[in-house]
């Protein structure tokens, strides 16, 4: 009774009211004699899917058989074959239509389902009083797989999103992540929680996302949240907009219970607005307390689309696919204003053949992408294989890291799979042209004498150094007086004829001083007019200022009698330390003093290591420099030098006493020496006859000082 009871309401369009039987109590169908039931339903078809949904058809049959009009559906569906014993299993679906005449159509879109899996649909019909049809046609459908038109895991970087966040929350992030191994998290990564000590709030925004001419959109993310217990907090918000100025939430979670949940929302409602979409993460601690919780992450976000299509009618699609490692450069290090080649293989992994493929090249390296010649067409990429677009790339003025960008199909003429990886990005760098760089410090200037008197004719040097990676040829240097303005020129323009990379020239000028009456700031100018191209233009030019006497001033001394060395007598091969003591007699401190050791055996001298620096020697005192020696090769008599402010650097009464020279003998090293002399060579027999063995003997002796082993 109970059962005839239930199965005789009138079924309410309104299921929202949860009751046993979503409908209102018909004492006419209880007490009604029928026994007939409905006839089954035995064309239930599938007329379309989508991503989530799958449109079903069928033809309405009757109350009592094919007689009347029926009452409800029934429709379930199943990832298993349904039959009578798992009916009551299969899970049942809300909102079937009210039944119409026999013989009309109906249609039904079940939603809320999964991409890509295969479903089983049957249903039975309900009349008045409760009586149901057998079980339908079983049929089965799998739901579309989509063509992926966004899709980031977050690896490849931040570029696919905008970031608005005060505090600095929403970072890309090692610490969690759904697949290796990188997420955006909205929490601080030192301290693991998003405490501010202040409320806090930030959006995490995608780029535009086209889904244009689509029949059904997904997105699909996953998350991983720990947050405070209370939902009215800590929101975390799922939004999208059309227009990238008004926001709909279309998703909120609280926690996730230290896992990763995959979510998914349907944006169906959202393509005919305008064809594109942004998806936003926001996340709002709404208060400044309870935030010591770890916070949000998010991690491998897609957004699918797809077309309305009949059962096993998709057609296969192929999938142009850009990597940044299939982009190459030709020469792999350019040099700029030298024509750079870049190629892109492109690759199809689709199910079917791609033709008339458009590939631009863009060079993104700027605010605005600019696009690097005209778009390259592939005629064909077969399923599986590849195809190769190149184009060359114009270096001048481009000078350091280039990024370029390769969009495959920019336009979308092409229907893929998946048209979120159409596009790829490679560095390279634009290494600039071999250049000199001329450059005069103010420690290269120096002055003979250091500090003249008022009157004294000044020799002025100048040291122009070459740190760059080409020669410099005909070099001007001009010297200026700088004490007034504006300043004036000392002498005809001095010109080097060369400077190899990595070298230096010396140039000089005599200047007369006659007239002053006070100290003046000379000024070195290399290439004063910019005649030679440089990769530096901001060291041509120093000043050093010439100080005449005062009455007070240092003076360097160096004697052959303070020129020591160790060992004293020296054999060939020995290292030899040189010791040199410099004395200031004179009646100030000079500051830093420069001391050259030097082999002067020969013209020129060469340099026994670099220049030694004393950082100062007070007036009365003295100061040791040491160099090493190496004798090797260099037995007999050397003339070591030893020369103090070799560029006349300090100011010194007296110019004269600053070198001396002593003589280093070194002892050629023990060796052996063989010799052989007629009168010990010797015969037995002394007189031999013809035929008679005859043994030689030579008697071998060693005049040399050392012992000679296995002599031949």
């Amino acid at each position: 009774v109970k059962q005839r009871i239930l199965s005789g309401v009138d079924m309410l369009k309104d299921r929202s009211k949860e009751t046993l039987t979503n409908g209102r109590l018909n004492l006419l169908n209880v007490l009604e004699r029928d026994n007939t039931p409905p006839a089954p339903v035995s064309d239930l078809a599938p007329a379309g899917v989508l991503l989530t949904k799958v449109l079903l058809n069928w033809t309405a049959t009757g109350d009592d058989g094919f007689e009347g009009m029926a009452t409800a559906y029934d429709l379930r569906y199943s990832a298993a074959p349904i039959s009578e014993a798992n009916w009551d299993t299969a899970i049942q679906v809300s909102g079937e239509p009210e039944p119409q005449a026999p013989g009309s159509r109906e249609s039904l879109m079940v939603e809320a389902l999964s991409p890509d899996t295969t479903y089983y649909f049957a249903l039975r019909v309900a009349d008045n009083v409760g009586n149901l049809s057998d079980i339908s046609n079983v049929v089965i459908a799998r739901t579309s797989k989509g063509s992926i038109v966004f899709e980031d895991d977050m690896e490849a970087g931040p570029d696919n999103w905008t970031v608005a966040d005060k505090d600095a929350l929403w970072h890309l992030s090692s610490l969690r992540f759904n697949s290796p191994g990188t997420s955006w998290y909205y929490g601080d990564e030192k301290k693991r929680n998003y405490d501010t000590g202040k409320a806090n709030s930030g959006t995490l925004t995608s780029k535009e996302i086209s889904v244009a001419g689509a029949d059904d959109a997904l997105l699909i993310f996953y998350e991983w949240s720990e947050l405070q217990s209370s939902s009215r907090f800590d929101r975390t918000r799922v939004q999208i907009s059309t227009d990238g100025k008004s926001w709909e939430t279309v998703f909120e979670s609280h926690g996730t219970n230290d896992a990763w949940v995959r979510r998914t929302v349907n944006l169906a409602p959202f393509i005919e607005r305008t064809g594109t979409i942004q998806v936003r993460f926001w996340f709002d601690t709404i208060n400044e307390r309870f935030n010591e919780f770890e916070g949000w992450y998010i991690d491998d976000v897609q957004v699918l689309t797809a077309k309305l299509t009949l059962p096993g009618r998709e057609k296969p699609l192929p999938n142009l696919v850009a990597q940044s490692v299939n982009i190459g450069f030709q020469p792999p290090v350019p040099v700029e204003g030298a024509p750079l080649l870049v190629n892109a293989t492109i690759l199809n992994n689709g199910a079917t053949d791609a033709r008339n493929v458009s590939v631009q090249f863009m060079d993104v390296s700027g605010d605005t992408p600019l696009p690097v010649g005209p778009p390259q067409t592939i005629a064909e990429i077969p399923a599986g294989g590849s195809g190769l677009a190149q184009v060359e790339y114009a270096t001048e003025g481009k000078a350091g890291e280039r990024k370029l960008q390769v969009i495959v199909d920019p336009n979308n003429f092409i229907p893929e799979s998946n048209e979120a990886d159409n596009r790829a990005t490679r560095a390279v760098t634009v290494k600039a042209p071999p250049m000199p760089n001329l450059a005069i410090p103010s420690s290269n200037i120096g002055f003979d004498p250091a500090q003249p008197n008022f009157g004294d004719p000044v020799t002025i040097y100048a040291t122009v150094i070459n740190n760059g990676d080409a020669d410099a040829t005909n070099v001007i240097v001009q010297f200026m007086d700088a004490t007034d303005r504006p300043a004036r020129p000392i002498g005809q323009p001095q010109i080097l004829a060369s400077i190899p990379a990595g070298g230096s020239g010396l140039v000089q000028i005599t200047y007369p001083t006659a007239g002053f009456d006070k100290d003046r700031r000379i000024q070195v100018q290399v290439d004063p007019n910019n005649f030679i191209a440089e990769s530096k233009e901001t060291d041509n030019k120093t000043t050093k200022s010439l100080k005449f006497a005062t009455g007070d001033a240092p003076n360097l001394v160096m004697s052959a009698a303070n020129i020591g060395v160790v060992p004293a007598n020296p054999v060939e091969g020995d290292a030899v330390t040189i010791y040199a003591t410099v004395l200031n007699n004179g009646a100030t401190d000079p500051g830093e003093v420069t001391v050259q050791f030097l082999d002067a055996t020969t013209s020129p001298a060469v340099p026994i290591g670099p220049q030694q620096t004393i950082p100062g020697i007070p007036p009365g005192g003295s100061a040791v420099v040491q160099a090493t020696y190496d004798t090797t090769g260099r037995a007999g008599d050397r003339k070591i030098e030893v020369e103090v402010d070799p560029h006349n650097f300090v100011a010194e009464a007296r110019e004269s006493d600053n070198k001396a020279k002593v003589t280093l003998s070194v002892a050629p090293a023990a060796a052996p020496n063989l010799v052989a002399l007629p009168a010990n060579i010797g015969f037995r027999p002394a007189a031999p006859r013809e035929g008679d063995v005859v043994v030689i003997q030579a008697t071998i002796l060693n005049r040399g000082s050392a012992e000679a082993r296995e002599v031949a």
